[in-house]
């Protein structure tokens, strides 16, 4: 097809293909503008439901002339008798693309809150002239890449909402249109989005089947995962039907009681309990916003135990504790300094007085003191007191000039036992001052 003219376009280059079809890059003939077309399949082309599908899409998405909604400039049938769609091309990515190459998006709270916003606007004003989407996914939510925009860099992705082609009118005027491609016993949209009304007739939902879309994607970008998980298409359905979804903090992602309970409306079985338009939903996301931002957890990364309840508390505890933290360290590190510049001290001890040891080869002088002491006792040998002498009987005189050979036979002699006292030392003066 490259190099071929489609209507008044010729076109580049190809860009990708789907299920359906394929969608290429054109230029217009005469007008110099760049333009996306999207061709149908051949065999889908003879598809009289396909075909009028395709059509209600260009048809829907002409009507809602809102910045969130992708433009389609035309539609007709080729020469070879494929269907196409003429559409403004974009620059950047989908929101699936931006959640596989960077699955942290779930981290950036900010940015996730602004996507849900933005599509909650392109999706209202749809809703306001009677058109619901019904195929709410990441694969049809565009984040446009606005070079273009020197002051862009850093902001929120732009959100284009692509692909009405299943796209229900409720308008009284092309209701029997709409539902006249709609079988009853066919399931339109994709399974791991649909609401549970969905699940069961794409015929009967209204707008606030979108609204349950928008949860399952909200849900999906602050987790990284969608709500229900299953093996089986059928199992899919059943847990959209009868399963109530699990909360954030069952997948590992904790966020303030708010934003669980956004969630819990949204994802409501009945259409009743959810918010009513996508209006309210605009309003609630406000609020969560604000809450969030007030304390501190614009840019806040998905939690994790224990430290999620400090950040539910906000910047001002983490400035405080980081403070004391850092000054704990300054008032360590002075500390050591200041212990390693002092001079080491001397390491004092106790007060010991050691005594001389008499010779041993000499016998022990007792002071006149002690002497005077023990002048009732005898002397049986060196240092040592005769023991056992009874009150009022005589006692030999000391004599201090005996050697020690008739200190031992004196000692021998004596008919009484004798206790040895522990010798006593010769204080010196200075010993005794102390």
């Amino acid at each position: 097809m490259v190099g071929a003219t489609v209507g008044s376009y010729r076109i580049v280059e190809r860009l990708g293909e789907g299920g359906t079809g394929e969608v290429y890059r054109a230029k217009h003939l005469h007008l110099d503008r760049e333009a996306a077309i999207k061709l149908l399949l051949l065999e889908l082309s003879r598809d009289h439901e396909v075909v009028a599908r395709f059509f209600s899409e260009a048809r829907a998405t002409s009507l809602i002339h809102h910045p969130g909604i992708v433009d389609v400039l035309d539609c007709n049938v080729h020469e070879d008798g494929r269907v196409y769609l003429v559409m403004e091309l974009l620059k950047g990515e989908t929101l699936r693309d931006r959640m596989t190459r960077a699955p942290e998006l779930g981290h950036e709270v900010e940015t996730v809150w602004e996507i849900a916003a933005q599509i909650a606007r392109a999706i209202g004003a749809a809703h306001r002239l009677g058109i619901v989407h019904r195929d709410l996914k990441p694969e049809n939510v565009f984040l446009v890449d606005d070079a273009a925009d020197p002051e862009g860099e850093g902001q929120p992705p732009k959100v284009k909402v692509l692909d009405f082609g299943i796209a229900k009118l409720l308008d009284s005027e092309s209701q029997s249109a709409s539902t006249s491609h709609t079988s009853a016993n066919r399931i339109l949209g994709t399974p791991t989005y649909m609401s549970p009304e969905q699940c069961k007739d794409a015929r009967l939902v209204d707008t606030r089947s979108d609204i349950y879309s928008l949860g399952c994607l909200l849900f999906e970008m602050l987790s990284g995962r969608a709500p229900f998980i299953r093996a089986t298409f059928a199992e899919l359905i059943a847990a959209h039907l009868w399963e109530s979804p699990p909360s954030l903090s069952d997948v590992g992602c904790d966020m303030p009681p708010a934003v669980e309970a956004l969630l819990k409306d949204i994802l409501a079985k009945a259409p009743e309990a959810r918010p009513a338009t996508m209006d309210e939903v605009l309003l609630r996301i406000d609020e969560v916003k604000s809450l969030m931002s007030s304390h501190g957890l614009g840019q806040a990364a998905a939690p994790r135990a224990p430290w999620s309840m400090l950040r539910r508390l906000g910047a001002p505890v983490w400035l405080a504790g980081g403070s004391a933290v850092i000054g704990a360290l300054a008032l360590g590190w002075f500390a050591l300094q200041r212990q390693e510049a002092m001079p080491p001290k001397e390491k004092v001890l106790p007060t010991q007085v050691v005594l001389p040891e008499p010779p041993r080869d000499e016998p022990s002088a007792l002071t006149s003191n002690a002497r005077a002491e023990l002048s009732d006792a005898p002397l049986v040998g060196p240092g040592s007191l005769e023991a056992g002498a009874r009150e009022g009987e005589p006692h030999e005189t000391e004599r201090t000039d005996l050697s020690p050979a008739e200190t031992s036979s004196k000692a021998a002699a004596s008919p009484r036992r004798a206790r040895r006292l522990p010798e006593l030392p010769v204080l010196s003066d200075e010993q005794r001052k102390l």
